[in-house]
């Protein structure tokens, strides 16, 4: 485990100097301990940290950044164009709003339907679970499956989303406290769909992770 992690770092370091990244919000060639100097990422004063409640309890709701700006276009760089520029901003942001002390059992990445997933060959919110579970060694757990798929949630208001996810999420059997992890939280409608079918399948709690907020609407 140790040599395949030595193993990685050090093919990232040499992709770095033959191919650099670019920032996919200002172009800038990033460094690869700093990030985007020109953007300011990844920088902790951007972090969001929530207490939410819904029928089932208190959650916690940790985002990288707010949805606007050089995060907007990062987000879409990681969505549309598997910008793996884009993938390392946003996973380093995200991971700096996370508490010193973690304290769950697995991350759970909000997965997209079987037939989406086949359509772009790419799942930013695995992604993000995957870098986010390696670096602070954490088990990576793929427990949710999306088994009905649902329109594109843009455009419907909160009361409506939640409709539209209902029922969309099922879990394998699971235990203990989960950080659940995606790319985008606007509604909260899919997390919550999420959260409703890992309780129901044991967890004892259920928390989220975003790369990105969408202001002004809370969770």
């Amino acid at each position: 485990m140790i040599l395949r992690a030595t193993f990685g770092a050090t093919l990232e370091a040499i992709l770095d100097l033959v191919a650099p990244l670019r920032c996919p919000a200002c172009g800038v060639e990033l460094d690869r301990a700093a990030g985007c100097a020109a953007c300011g990422l990844p920088g902790a004063e951007r972090v969001v940290r929530q207490l939410r409640r819904d029928g089932d309890g208190e959650f916690l709701v940790f985002a990288g950044a707010r949805f606007e700006g050089g995060v907007r276009r990062m987000v879409h760089a990681l969505k549309y164009r598997q910008d793996p520029a884009a993938l390392r901003l946003l996973t380093n942001q995200a991971r700096l709003a996370l508490p010193a002390d973690l304290r769950w059992d697995a991350l759970v990445p909000v997965p997209a339907h079987a037939v989406r997933a086949r359509e772009r060959g790419w799942e930013p919110a695995v992604e993000i679970a995957r870098q986010v579970a390696r670096a602070h060694r954490l088990r990576f757990l793929p427990a949710l499956r999306r088994v009905r798929s649902t329109e594109p949630l843009a455009g419907h208001n909160r009361w409506e989303r939640r409709r539209m996810i209902s029922g969309a999420f099922r879990a394998r059997r699971v235990a203990g406290d989960l950080l659940v992890v995606d790319d985008v939280g606007t509604t909260g409608a899919t997390f919550l769909g999420c959260r409703r079918a890992l309780l129901a399948a044991g967890a004892r709690s259920v928390d989220l992770l975003v790369a990105a907020l969408t202001p002004p609407r809370p969770l």
